[in-house]
C-alpha cells in the first residue's frame, strides 16, 4: 500500500468542488420529492424547515459515504479518504460530529478548512474534533 499522508488543503478543496456538483443534483431531487409531497406548493412560509431538511439530506449522504468506504465521489477522484485516527473506518457518530463541526466551520469563514494550514498534522478542525483524519494517496 502507498504511503499515507495528510490530505493537502488544495486536494480537499478540489474534492469539495467535485462533491458540490453531485450534492447539487441530490438536493434538486430532494427538493422535487418535497415539492411532490407538498402538492407543488412553495415552502415560503417554512424556509427554516426546508433549509433544515436539505441540511439533513446533505448530512445523511456525506455521512453514509464516509462510513461506507471513507470516500465521496470527489474524494475518490482526488485519492483522499476519511478514517479514524487509528486508520479504521469512521463510525456513524464520528461522521455526524464531523458534519456538524464542518458546517459550523463553513459558516465561520471556512475556519475548519483553514485550520489545515496551521495544524501540525495538516488536519481540519472538524477532523480534530471528530477524532478522524483525512489521508491522501499519490495521484497516478
Amino acid at each position: 500500500m502507498a504511503q499515507q499522508l495528510s490530505a493537502s488543503l488544495p486536494r480537499r478543496l478540489a474534492a469539495l468542488l467535485y462533491d458540490m456538483f453531485l450534492l447539487t443534483a441530490l438536493l434538486m431531487l430532494a427538493t422535487l420529492l418535497a415539492l411532490l409531497l407538498n402538492q407543488g406548493q412553495s415552502f415560503g412560509r417554512y424556509p427554516p424547515f426546508f433549509t433544515g431538511y436539505l441540511w439533513l439530506v446533505s448530512g445523511a449522504f456525506l455521512s453514509w459515504c464516509w462510513c461506507h468506504g471513507g470516500q465521496t465521489l470527489g474524494m475518490l477522484a482526488w485519492k483522499i479518504r476519511l478514517e479514524q485516527q487509528n486508520g479504521q473506518p469512521i463510525l456513524p457518530y464520528q461522521a455526524l460530529i464531523r458534519y456538524g463541526y464542518a458546517t459550523l466551520g463553513f459558516w465561520l469563514g471556512g475556519i475548519s478548512y483553514w485550520w489545515c494550514v496551521i495544524d501540525a498534522d495538516g488536519q481540519s478542525l472538524a477532523d480534530r474534533l471528530a477524532k478522524t483524519r483525512m489521508v491522501s494517496y499519490p495521484l497516478r
